[in-house]
């Protein structure tokens, strides 16, 4: 359900399960929580991600229970449009070194909406070389590369562009998802 962005029966579900401790090992008890914070989020439940918070605060902390945390919080500030305090938590988790590919993304974003194109482009490779071909990272990557484009019209960079914008149709239409389009007309644009 929260890959397929029906984040409020996400939310349900990751609460029943939460509720089902005795049932639940270890790691299936920390995943519906970490659930349970992503969808409030995305559900616009400030109740549950308090909730999320305060089981936070009963779970034994291992690195990985600490970076859905950090992870969590910085989606939510991103969210809120408050991308400072976004890059605060994901830059946590890279300092802990257990930066996955979903945080180099984000990291990527933040970077490129603050201009550090150098620190976006590294982040967004080494997403993708974590999720090799995944349309959401291609994106963002496409997105780098033309703001980059826009901002030094470094003709060398047009090259980088077209071949993104390929990886990035090609995904698109493994994945059933429509970056390309949007990405494209914004080159055409540009």
């Amino acid at each position: 359900n929260y890959d397929s962005r029906r984040y409020d029966a996400s939310l349900a579900l990751a609460k029943l399960a939460f509720d089902q401790d005795g049932k639940l090992s270890k790691n299936g008890r920390r995943e519906a929580w970490r659930l349970i914070g992503l969808s409030a989020i995305r559900a616009s439940s400030v109740a549950d991600f308090n909730f999320f918070c305060k089981e936070y605060e009963k779970l034994e902390k291992t690195p990985q229970v600490n970076s859905h945390y950090y992870f969590a919080n910085g989606l939510r500030a991103r969210v809120q449009g408050n991308l400072r305090d976004a890059l605060k938590w994901y830059e946590k988790i890279e300092k802990e070194k257990y930066a996955d590919s979903h945080v180099y993304r984000e990291l990527a974003y933040v970077y490129a909406f603050e201009r550090s194109f150098e620190k976006a482009l590294s982040c967004v490779r080494k997403a993708h070389e974590l999720a090799f071909g995944n349309p959401y990272i291609l994106d963002i990557l496409a997105m780098i590369l033309i703001d980059r484009y826009r901002s030094e019209r470094n003709a060398s960079l047009t090259n980088d562009i077209e071949g993104c914008l390929d990886d990035l149709k090609l995904a698109d239409e493994r994945e059933g998802t429509n970056f390309h389009y949007a990405r494209s007309k914004i080159r055409d644009v540009v």
